[in-house]
């Protein structure tokens, strides 16, 4: 989600994600056709990343690939982001117990970020990868991270988030305060069709290591309903479990 971000910037980081989806070399037409950008922009873009060690160009093959320059970049966040091995252990655990999607997200700014994926065997290919963003105020896991906050800092959120997407869009902040307040109620929210249609999220707020996650189990809205209060009940005791460690 580009967000407010500025065109060249917002372009940089898409190329990069076409990269990590296809994990293979791309030429300069792959790129354009797949982005839509114009051809002189991305040639740009691409010389200049291979200018700066980001990218390699192969001439002969008129492709590029990141470079182990760019691989190595920030590999260092996944210990500051990531809780201890013994929440990633409860998060595993999760996913066999259910066989769904299991997701593991904090807050950045006014969006939800996924830090952490595991797949059940109920389910295909994740829709999204970690470090994918959504706006808080659509899904059920950014409910449950907005349980952490008082209610200025909510009605901010919603501002600044009616304020990028166009009117049509617009959330509506009743709507989201009172799942918010459901959330702190019962200890879980639910969304369904919000993210991708035909598919919902149960998602509790977690507490660990003075850092404020959200766990969410994943699944085809059918599938979500018919077992709802069992992965609920799992949920809710592996978040218990976790958060008096």
């Amino acid at each position: 989600m580009a967000g407010s971000a500025t065109p060249a910037v917002a372009r940089i980081f898409e190329i990069l994600e076409l990269f990590e989806s296809e994990q293979r070399p791309l030429s300069l037409r792959e790129i354009v056709e797949w982005l839509g950008y114009p051809m002189s922009t991305t040639s740009a873009i691409l010389k200049s990343m291979a200018a700066l060690g980001y990218l390699r160009h192969d001439r002969s093959a008129r492709t590029y690939i990141p470079t182990m320059r760019l691989a190595h970049l920030g590999t260092w966040s996944a210990a500051h982001d990531l809780p201890s091995e013994t929440c990633m252990s409860a998060l595993r655990q999760l996913c066999a117990e259910t066989g769904e999607l299991i997701y593991l997200a904090h807050r950045n700014d006014i969006y939800m970020q996924y830090l952490h994926i595991n797949v059940g065997e109920k389910y295909g290919s994740p829709p999204q990868r970690p470090g994918a963003t959504r706006f808080l105020v659509h899904t059920a896991l950014g409910w449950s991270l907005m349980t952490f906050l008082d209610r200025r800092a909510v009605n901010s959120i919603i501002r600044r988030t009616n304020a990028i997407l166009p009117p049509p869009d617009n959330c509506d902040p009743g709507t989201v305060l009172r799942a918010i307040e459901r959330c702190r109620e019962e200890g879980y929210a639910v969304s369904e069709n919000t993210i991708r249609l035909g598919h919902g999220v149960i998602a509790a707020p977690l507490a660990f290591a003075h850092q404020h996650y959200a766990v969410g189990v994943a699944a085809p809205v059918e599938r979500l309903r018919q077992h709802g209060p069992e992965y609920a009940s799992k949920l809710l005791a592996m978040v218990s479990d976790v958060s008096t460690l």
